[in-house]
This record gives C-alpha cells, sequence and structure tokens, in this order.
C-alpha cells in the first residue's frame, strides 16, 4: 500500500469537510448539558476512533478471506467506507446524547 494517497490536496480537502460537517452533527445531537466544544470533541474523537477500527477490520478481514483483488475498485472503497463510518456515527451519536458527569478534582 502506498502513501502517496495521503499527500495529496484533495484528501486534505475531504477531511476537512468531514470535521466541519460534525459541527452541526454534535450540536444536534448533543445532551443539553453537554458544552458545545465538548460535545464536538467527542463527537469527532469518537467518531474517528470507532470509524478507523471498523475500516482497519474490515479491510483485513476482507484481506484474509478473499484477498487484495476484492478491495480493488470504487464500489469496494465506498461500501468499505460506508461499512466503516455507520458504527462511528453511531457510537458518537451515543456519547454525545447523554450528559458527562465525570468531573476533575479541585
Amino acid at each position: 500500500m502506498s502513501t502517496a494517497f495521503v499527500t495529496q490536496p484533495v484528501v486534505w480537502i475531504i477531511v476537512l469537510l468531514v470535521l466541519a460537517a460534525c459541527w452541526p452533527m454534535a450540536q444536534a445531537l448533543r445532551h443539553e448539558r453537554l458544552r458545545p466544544v465538548a460535545a464536538y470533541l467527542l463527537f469527532t474523537s469518537v467518531l474517528v476512533l470507532v470509524s478507523a477500527l471498523t475500516f482497519m477490520v474490515l479491510v483485513w478481514g476482507a484481506l484474509a478471506l478473499a484477498g487484495p483483488a476484492v478491495l480493488e475498485g470504487t464500489a469496494a472503497a465506498v461500501i468499505t467506507l460506508v461499512l466503516a463510518l455507520v458504527p462511528g456515527l453511531v457510537a458518537a451519536r451515543w456519547i454525545v446524547s447523554f450528559p458527562q458527569t465525570r468531573r476533575m478534582p479541585k
């Protein structure tokens, strides 16, 4: 796998657009006691962590079961990305819908 794709400006534009789209989603789903910035940070961090782990498991499983030929093509890439984003969105929605009750000691 080549890392040349990461250096493309299009990838960084897509990442910034996704991060910008997370703000209204986090604000719409957040609990009323959760501050807006905290909701955004929780939403994006959980979304990224769960989606990345799901993506790695999906790619690893596809490579182990069917080989690298199954991941070639645009349709396979879109399906893999959608299947990786769904659990991330569910987990991110769940985490911001509850009030955060833990506080740092004074």
